[in-house]
């Protein structure tokens, strides 16, 4: 299907023949003086109207800014001066105000927790209704014209999306207000992201929205795709290298920072960060309702150049104790055993020092 949006053809308006009437003495001069007239003016006219754009007028035929419906400007007969200007499409739509005005409501704050090293932690930030009722009011259609969006194109639409950025930009700078160590802000966002309970209702009913990150904020709740773009919008402004792994045969995405390579997910150069819940950067073997592990090769979606998270060995020596410990845990309830004293201690350690929920598994 053609989505462009096409000019309107210029209506003939008369299609009448007109005998043309002789010229006589009088008309001559008039004629003579009309021209000269039109070399003035022209001169004139010209420094004024230099690097404007010339020809005939035209209708855009570039889609629309997401949510906004363009009107084509139909074509009319212009006068002199206005056919150095190229006519398109006309947004008439205003700019929101989310604080102020009659759509804003009032909502209160909302309180973001995050774990880091076992110690649990909270901020707050002001949540405007208004603005969530916008953005989940904006089509998720898009344009072929003719070639389709890539995926970068597509996850850069939900990240990019102005009217949502400073209200976004107040969380990572509360992160960043946390502390100074950056790859602890890494950690704290990663955290913060994960600990956002999982929309439960939307997966098990399939009615999902697919929302714009402030939504998941606003809404506190958010299924693996939406929560991963929340996470790479805050990794990108607080300057690191993302990725998003999308995992199209398991139906699944999560994020990728940039990291040292001996500790990236499958030697991608990026490690593995799961954000549907709690869980310790690296770990890349969970297992997922209705698909068990992860064994595809992901679609490496780029959103950002920028840091390495380098300092990344404890995680990745505590995720692969996790899954040791968790296998045994699975050995021994098919045996009706319990895991020994040791093994209990690290396990609840590991538990504690991520803000693991139990709860909360996907």
């Amino acid at each position: 299907m053609d989505n462009r949006i096409h000019p309107k053809s210029r209506p003939d308006t008369d299609n009448q023949i007109h005998p043309k009437p002789r010229p006589g003495k009088l008309h001559l001069m008039l004629i003579i003086f009309f021209a000269i007239g039109l070399v003035a003016g022209a001169e004139l006219l010209a420094p004024r109207l230099a690097g404007t754009l010339h020809g005939p007028p035209s209708v855009s035929t570039a889609a629309p800014p997401e949510g906004i419906q363009a009107t084509p400007v139909p074509a009319r007969r212009l006068s002199a001066e206005e056919e150095v200007i190229e006519v398109g499409p006309v947004y008439t739509t205003p700019a929101p105000n989310f604080e102020t005005g009659s759509i804003f409501t009032s909502t209160g704050k909302r309180s973001l927790n995050y774990t880091l090293r076992g110690v649990t932690k909270d901020f707050k930030i002001e949540v405007y209704s208004g603005l969530n009722d916008h953005l989940a009011g904006l089509s998720r259609s898009y344009w072929c014209n003719p070639v389709c969006p890539s995926e970068t194109e597509l996850a850069l639409r939900y990240l990019d999306q102005n009217d949502q950025k400073r209200y976004l930009k107040e969380i990572s700078e509360k992160i960043e207000s946390q502390t100074r160590n950056k790859n602890d802000q890494a950690r704290i966002a990663i955290s913060l992201v994960q600990k956002i309970p999982y929309d439960w209702r939307g997966f098990t009913t399939k009615q999902l929205s697919d929302r714009y990150p402030y939504e998941v904020v606003y809404d506190n709740t958010g299924v693996c795709g939406e929560k991963s773009k929340l996470l790479a919008f805050l990794l990108r402004e607080l300057s690191f290298e993302v990725v998003l792994f999308n995992y199209k045969p398991e139906n699944h995405m999560a994020v990728g920072i940039k990291c040292p390579i001996q500790y990236s997910h499958k030697n991608t150069g990026y490690c593995f960060v799961e954000t549907a819940r709690p869980t310790i950067i690296t770990d890349d073997q969970g297992d997922y309702v209705g698909v068990g592990k992860l064994y595809s090769m992901p679609e490496i979606i780029h959103i950002s150049g920028g840091t390495s998270l380098d300092d990344v060995s404890d995680e990745y020596k505590d995720a692969q104790e996790w899954v040791r410990i968790n296998e045994l845990i699975r050995i021994n309830e098919r045996k009706g055993r319990f895991l020994n004293p040791s093994d209990y201690n690290k396990w609840g350690y590991l538990v504690k020092r991520y803000g693991i929920d139990l709860s909360n598994v996907k």
